[in-house]
């Protein structure tokens, strides 16, 4: 105890006789089997119930059975040193225990009651046992109880059927004689005749149902008869569409080779569109017997609005083509048909060109790109394609009086021209993939050199639909390959 000041005033100190806690410890009952020990910090056992204990929980101070090789022993060891309170089941000697253990905080040590596990469950299997002879004597109770009550659901369920046919046949007239009707009825009208028309006055659902069915018939003949006409209109305009098709490919060149007595160069061209007619166009003529005309362009849109678009812009670019008369001019009929192309256009539509004019003897090639993808170019020379570099000009259709810059290269014997529209590199896969401008370069270099200009676009065809796999067509198709020879 301290002073105020907290110095020590004085220590006192009380001690309890080994001997009479040993006494108390023996002294506690745990059934016939059970017994008590204690066990210091250090994992002695200092205290025990001598008579009964098993060798391995004796009184040993030269042994610290947290180093037990029985694991969970050392375990329970290891907790009562830790000052932890705890229940296990525990084998010693060949039998099975169950021990609990509490902290004596105030001294460090700590104490363990333990019990054979067999005398702990021996009440619970004696209650077993009654239990098993009440539920036996229950059962024979109830199983006789329930034969009664079967009884009587019988003899009740037979009452009440008799009561049920009894009324059905009362009923059967008021409602079967209709349904039957109805029936019929309803039969004729699946069979075609929608001019039946059902009769029945019973007062209740059945009639309106009756009624019902009448509505139904008069609504679909009108249906049939809308249905009928609306499939008169698609197969005109389906008709109408295969004709525009027709007209629409029959304007693009589509006889190969188009020059059979030009030997300077090979050209080949397809157009696939996404819908019956499409938007994109190609075209190529002479000038005259040493200057070859190319184009492509894509129109904005899809279908017959685009279709007419292209037909318009077809011709236009030809009339103005055919009226140069110096190569310089060649920018010039690009301006003049777009404002041509801007007049009238109320619907805003507009169309992407590349134009090219080779000199078939000289290699010379004249181009002007109205907002078209860049061709690609290949150099025998460097054995590879590559993109053209074009000017950034504006697209047709979408402003007047726009000035176009012509540019020009040299074609070497045996070195092509690639044009296509933006339904090559757009093709979309299942996974919304686009195809691209790097696939297709990459597609080109991989081609076979000694390919036609025909087996070329038939390759990088092959190509996209590789990728586009299953899924719809989205875009006009078309590519054109002119090579210099």
């Amino acid at each position: 105890y301290y002073e105020i000041n907290g110095e020590i005033a004085g220590v006192a100190c009380a001690q309890a006789s080994l001997e009479r806690i040993n006494q108390i410890v023996k002294e506690v009952e745990l059934y016939n089997t059970g017994f008590c020990f204690v066990l210091d910090n250090r994992g002695y056992v200092i205290l025990n119930s001598e008579d009964i204990s098993p060798p391995e929980l004796s009184v040993n101070l030269n042994n610290d059975i947290r180093n037990s090789e029985n694991n969970i022993l050392s375990k329970i060891a290891n907790d009562m040193t830790t000052g932890k309170n705890g229940l296990e089941e525990i084998q010693l000697n060949d039998k099975d225990y169950y021990i609990a253990y509490a902290p004596i905080k105030r001294i460090g040590w700590s104490f363990g009651a333990a019990i054979a596990k067999e005398e702990v469950i021996a009440p619970v299997v004696k209650n077993s046992e009654v239990i098993e002879n009440i539920t036996q004597e229950n059962i024979s109770k109830l199983n006789s109880h329930m034969f009664q009550t079967m009884i009587f659901m019988v003899i009740f369920v037979l009452l009440l059927l008799m009561s049920v046919t009894y009324i059905g046949r009362r009923l059967s007239n008021h409602f079967v004689e209709p349904i039957h009707e109805l029936s019929d009825g309803v039969r004729e009208i699946a069979s075609g005749d929608l001019n039946k028309k059902l009769n029945i006055k019973t007062g209740d659902e059945i009639e309106h149902l009756a009624i019902c069915f009448n509505a139904m018939t008069d609504e679909l003949k009108t249906y049939m008869d809308n249905l009928t006409k609306i499939t008169a209109e698609k197969e005109r305009i389906a008709t109408e569409l295969d004709v525009a098709k027709n007209i629409q490919t029959s304007m693009l060149p589509n006889i190969f080779p188009p020059f059979p007595d030009k030997k300077e160069f090979s050209i080949f061209a397809t157009m696939n569109a996404a819908k019956e007619v499409g938007g994109d166009f190609y075209d190529f003529y002479l000038l005259d017997e040493n200057h070859l005309v190319v184009t492509i362009a894509d129109v904005s849109g899809k279908g017959i609005p685009a279709a007419l678009f292209m037909m318009i812009s077809k011709t236009i670019l030809k009339n103005f083509s055919m009226t140069m008369t110096n190569p310089d001019d060649f920018a010039a009929v690009m301006a003049l048909s777009n404002n041509q192309l801007c007049q009238n256009n109320d619907a805003m539509m507009f169309v992407t060109v590349f134009m090219g004019m080779l000199d078939i003897k000289t290699g010379e090639f004249l181009f002007v790109n109205g907002g078209h993808n860049p061709p690609l170019v290949y150099h025998k020379s460097t054995n590879s394609y590559e993109y053209l570099n074009v000017a950034k000009n504006f697209v047709l259709g979408g402003m007047e009086d726009i000035d176009f810059k012509q540019q020009s290269i040299k074609l070497d014997k045996g070195d092509i021209i690639f044009m296509y529209t933006d339904g090559v590199t757009e093709a979309l896969n299942p996974n919304n993939e686009l195809y691209g401008e790097e696939r297709l370069i990459n597609c080109l270099n991989r081609s076979d050199r000694n390919l036609s200009v025909e087996g070329l676009l038939a390759f990088v065809r092959a190509d996209v639909n590789n990728h586009v796999n299953d899924a719809a067509q989205s875009d006009d198709i078309t590519m054109l390959t002119l090579k210099f020879n």
